[in-house]
């Protein structure tokens, strides 16, 4: 893994690169032609430790020593922590130069000569308890670029306008960001409301945002400054511009795009989150990805705020909230369930929230303000409050996923 910090940012990690993507054919008939707001760079071009880097202009010392230091990690698939001064573009760096080691591994596996020595060294950081019998990797590794906020990730979108990279790519989002269905995406609709909605009008295929995307291809035209039919760099609100006036749904049409996707581009709970990387992600070879952390001097806090929660009566009376409206979504449309959502599992659902809101109101003791514990001592709350342990935990969850 490599990280970079910036030396004006606060003490921490600012920016992984982890060592070492999935590919599949997809077939179009539509096409849609974007013009870029910036055109690719004027090629400048430095020989780094071997590998031709494409450079928006001559780079400073600085920065081919801090590229320099990009490309020993990857060579060697090894982790980095790089630290830079404030305003020397590391991000800039942290791009053309995993971009060209990219380039550079995808010639080399493409020569017969060199493809059987580039997969082994791909492979070379599994571990040998891997089986034998397992194919080696015959891909380059896919880039995954995270970084805090969809703003911050919109920034490094821009960045790589800049450059003369074009990558195939993929920006991810929620629902919540990306949804352009004017019935779905309301003014007064919650997150839950959008998931629900957009999961039930695909379901029923009445979704002509997800159904626009039936053979439609997003491919630049010409007056970008890039060749015909590469894939644009558009960031999310551009993603949203696109969706709104070509009547397609911005959320689906990048998930479609991870698969043949070298670089992808995601929010840090997609790393941190074991569902999102399970099935949003389910086509990531972890194994042969480079993972980059951006401003990850926030990362410290980011992990510890993902490990910890707040828990409120307001919370609890929320999950009961929900789960009587998932009550009269099933009474309404009992074929919604299908056999996967029963009415006595909702019931009883609810009786646990309920058990749980009333132990804490009489059992926990805290000010006005609340009061912070000890983190074990949850499992204890838990199991006095809500009967959940470490043997029934996993039945409770499904129930609430469902």
């Amino acid at each position: 893994m490599l990280t970079s910090r910036g030396k004006g940012a606060k003490k921490g990690v600012k920016r992984y690169v982890g060592q070492k993507v999935k590919d599949s054919s997809s077939s179009s008939t539509s096409t849609s032609r974007i013009q870029s707001k910036s055109t690719a760079s004027t090629p400048t071009a430095v020989d780094i430790r071997g590998v031709q880097v494409h450079f928006p202009f001559k780079p400073y010392k600085c920065q081919e020593a801090y590229m320099g230091k990009v490309l020993d990690a990857l060579n060697c698939s090894e982790n980095a922590l790089l630290e830079s001064p404030t305003g020397t573009g590391k991000t800039l760096c942290l791009l053309c130069s995993t971009l060209a080691w990219q380039q550079e591994q995808k010639r080399l596996l493409s020569d017969p000569l060199h493809a059987p020595a580039v997969a082994a060294a791909n492979d070379s950081n599994i571990t040998s308890t891997a089986s034998s019998q397992e194919p080696k990797l015959s891909k380059v590794p896919t880039i995954i670029y995270a970084s805090r906020t969809h703003s911050q990730l919109s920034q490094v979108v821009k960045e790589l306008r800049f450059t003369r990279y074009r990558p195939k790519h993929a920006v991810l989002g929620s629902r919540e960001q990306m949804c352009v269905h004017p019935k779905v995406r309301t003014a007064k609709a919650t997150s839950a409301d959008i998931n629900h909605n957009c999961s039930r009008l695909n379901k029923e295929r009445k979704c002509k945002y997800r159904n626009g995307l039936d053979g439609f291809v997003v491919q630049s035209g010409n007056g970008t400054g890039e060749a015909f039919g590469m894939q644009p760099v558009l960031d999310m609100e551009e993603l949203i511009v696109l969706g709104t006036k070509r009547k397609v749904c911005p959320f689906y049409l990048t998930r479609g795009q991870i698969a043949d996707a070298e670089v992808i581009f995601v929010p840090y709970n997609y790393l941190f989150d074991k569902d999102a990387r399970g099935s949003t992600l389910a086509d990531v070879q972890w194994e042969n990805s480079i993972i980059i952390f951006d401003e990850a001097h926030n990362l410290e806090s980011f992990a510890s705020e993902s490990a910890s929660f707040d828990l409120s009566a307001v919370d609890i009376g929320g999950c009961v909230n929900e789960i009587q409206r998932a009550i009269g979504y099933l009474q309404a449309m009992p074929e919604i369930g299908e056999g996967s959502v029963k009415m006595e599992n909702l019931i009883r659902l609810k009786s646990i929230f309920l058990q749980f809101e009333t132990y804490l109101d009489s059992k926990i003791t805290v000010g006005a303000n609340g009061g912070s514990f000890a983190g074990e001592m949850i499992f204890d709350i838990f199991a006095k409050g809500a009967n959940l342990t470490h043997k029934n935990h996993v039945i409770f969850l499904q129930f609430v996923r469902q």
